[in-house]
């Protein structure tokens, strides 16, 4: 088939873009010189593919590097000119002692910071970022009993055309729709409600609501949103006795990308693109990071930034975006008694988060969150033996404006729970996992949606 994601190198840049790259590369060495580390540099924009063609990656590495002082975790922030953070994902200051995975954009950047004692103890866990893309573009070699369609990534109309064709192959127990709203450049969120028995909202249905690619470089999400929710479906359609059970009693609304414009630049011009792709007036730098606009307390004030050049801006206002507008509207249309939860699936780290982000203080059902999330470990490890750790998100730093914390507030979703995947790997790959492990992925976290089910089905009554 066709693919939006060209391997081919792009044309050559143009003399003035490597002079503009050579003079921001010369800017950063003279403020080194003058201040000992780049935390005194305003912000700069660096949307690799505005210059045309396919943004390369070509010898740019991921490091690991310990934060020394607060002054190199700003500029490890701020800097977007020499720096792109890959993790921790949620934080907005990196204090002293945090570890960072930073994409170096610039070497002599990083080197000056470790020089002047900002920054230690760096390791490469990526050498060459371009190979890893070329490679990862690959499809893997098929799978005994699985569908080839998971040997690879594919463009958001496969996937909304793969749940489509849900409705013919199991009849009766998926209802898609085309369009729960508009993107920014007018691409269609499509949703689907996936049911057993009955109708799809039937009074008596608990309601769940299921999203992946809400940040368009993390391809493994969406892909294994489709593994995790057909393997739910040929079990029910087998008979198997817990699936029907399962779905019998619980209603999966499911929205297989939730920033299809995000997802389709990744693909056809920049692949580490994250956010949505909104037009920022005023500022040479596009787009919002959706999992920063929903309206939760302390919305942009901690764990996002005001800034549209950086990877975490919040955008103009809580649900200024027609993103997540939609996937508001989408989960409020449950009936608040059969709201039981929202998941969002993201890569990457092997986590499991909960509520809160924006606040230290515990959310409210924090133990039963702390109980579902550490039985979804273990239904994880139980497959292929890989570690994920489940924490509240605020054990990690705080963050505001999250999907998984508006779920669960009461002053939004309202939802017995809210989590957040974080899926594999732990940096080895990051964002660029090898198609060869989407079925294993995908196996993995199957195991805990079946516990994610188990758990609403015993939960009680919500009134």
């Amino acid at each position: 088939r066709s693919r939006e994601f060209a391997l081919t190198p792009s044309p050559r840049r143009p003399a003035g873009t490597m002079l503009l790259v050579t003079a921001v590369a010369a800017a950063c060495a003279a403020a080194t010189a003058a201040r000992g580390v780049l935390s005194s540099l305003q912000p700069i924009a660096v949307d690799d593919a505005r210059f045309g063609g396919v943004t390369r990656y070509d010898g740019q590495r991921v490091v690991r590097v310990t934060v020394a002082t607060a002054a190199g975790g700003a500029a490890l922030r701020t800097n977007e000119a020499a720096f792109d953070v890959w993790r921790p994902d949620h934080a907005d200051v990196l204090g002293v002692n945090a570890t960072v995975d930073v994409r170096v954009r610039d070497e002599r950047a990083l080197a000056a910071l470790a020089r002047g004692g900002a920054v230690r103890d760096a390791t490469t866990l990526i050498g060459d970022v371009q190979a890893l893309v070329e490679a990862a573009a690959v499809p893997a070699a098929s799978v005994a009993g699985v569908d080839d369609f998971y040997t690879d990534y594919h463009p958001t109309e496969e996937y909304y055309a793969r749940v489509k064709s849900w409705e013919a192959t199991f009849d009766g127990h998926v209802q898609f729709t085309e369009s729960i709203g508009k993107t920014i450049e007018g691409r269609d969120i499509a949703a689907a409600k996936l049911y057993g028995a009955g109708a799809p909202d039937d009074a008596d249905k608990r309601i769940i609501l299921i999203g992946a690619g809400i940040h368009a470089r993390e391809w493994i999400t969406p892909i294994t949103g489709v593994f995790i929710l057909e393997r739910l479906l040929e079990a029910y359609a087998a008979g198997d006795e817990e699936a029907v059970a399962l779905l019998d009693a619980v209603t999966i609304y499911y929205v297989p990308v939730q920033n299809p414009d995000g997802v389709a630049y990744s693909r056809a011009s920049s692949r580490m693109w994250r956010k949505n792709r909104r037009n920022n007036e005023g500022s040479s730098c596009a787009g919002v990071d959706l999992n920063r606009n929903f309206d939760t307390p302390r919305w942009c004030e901690t764990g996002a930034s005001k800034n549209p050049c950086a990877e975490t801006y919040c955008g103009t206002a809580a649900f200024s975006e027609p993103e997540t507008q939609a996937l508001r509207d989408y989960f409020l249309s449950i009936p608040d008694t059969q709201r039981y939860g929202g998941f969002d699936i993201h890569s990457y780290s092997q986590l499991i988060l909960r509520p809160y982000g924006f606040e230290r203080a515990a959310a409210p059902g924090e133990a039963a969150a702390r109980q579902l999330g550490a039985a979804m470990a273990d239904a994880i490890l139980a497959v292929h033996g890989k570690t994920y750790r489940s924490i509240p998100v605020n054990g990690l730093t705080l963050a505001a404006g999250g999907g998984s914390d508006w779920f669960h507030w009461p002053g939004g979703g309202n939802a017995n729970f809210g989590f957040a995947y974080e899926l594999r790997d732990t940096g080895s790959y990051g964002f660029l996992l090898p198609p060869a492990q989407i079925v294993p992925q995908g196996e993995e976290i199957y195991a805990s949606l079946l516990v994610i089910l188990r758990h609403v089905v015993a939960l009680p009554e919500r009134t």
